[in-house]
């Protein structure tokens, strides 16, 4: 080995790891045009809604009728309703907050067309649950041609029936 071999050599077994350069590693915060703004958590709030909003919005799981037994309940002694493309049965309940049940079967169609029927419902009730009466289960039967509604339609054939007769 000629000296300037050597000299490199030396300099490979002083280095930590001779294939990165520690430089511009790990450095604290970013480097560049974007760490020029310094907005921090004042920008994330304009983004990202609070977290008591997100709440209020939500179909959450109280909200739904989950078990057979409450689904048999509504079925044995509620009110039946029928639409054009649902059935909508409500029965009072001893829980003190309206609660939706959706029955959507594979005559409606595919799985596609079924959760799409049944996020439509979902969206209504969660939307119009203020106007509903308190202390009601509301199961909503979809029928064969529910799948070919549009969100408009939903609401209207829904509100025409559930808010009139949770006002009754």
């Amino acid at each position: 080995m000629n000296e300037k071999e050597s000299d490199k050599f030396q300099q490979y077994k002083a280095e930590k790891n001779p294939w990165l350069s520690f430089e511009n590693v790990h450095q604290r915060g970013k480097t560049g045009p974007e760490s020029k703004t310094r907005e921090g958590k004042k920008a994330i709030d304009r983004i990202i809604p609070k977290k008591r909003s997100m709440q209020t919005q939500s179909f959450r799981k109280h909200v739904r009728i989950r078990k057979r037994r409450d689904y048999v309940t509504v079925y044995q002694q509620g009110v039946r309703s029928n639409s054009k493309h649902f059935t909508i049965i409500a029965c009072k309940n001893q829980v003190g907050i309206s609660r939706l049940g959706i029955t959507v079967s594979k005559k409606v169609g595919s799985a596609v067309k079924r959760n799409r029927i049944k996020r439509l419902v979902r969206e209504f009730f969660r939307l119009h649950a203020s106007r509903l009466s308190t202390s009601q289960d509301f199961v909503i039967i979809a029928k064969k041609d529910a799948s070919l509604l549009k969100y408009d339609d939903v609401c209207r054939e829904l509100g025409s029936h559930l808010i009139r007769k949770s006002g009754a």
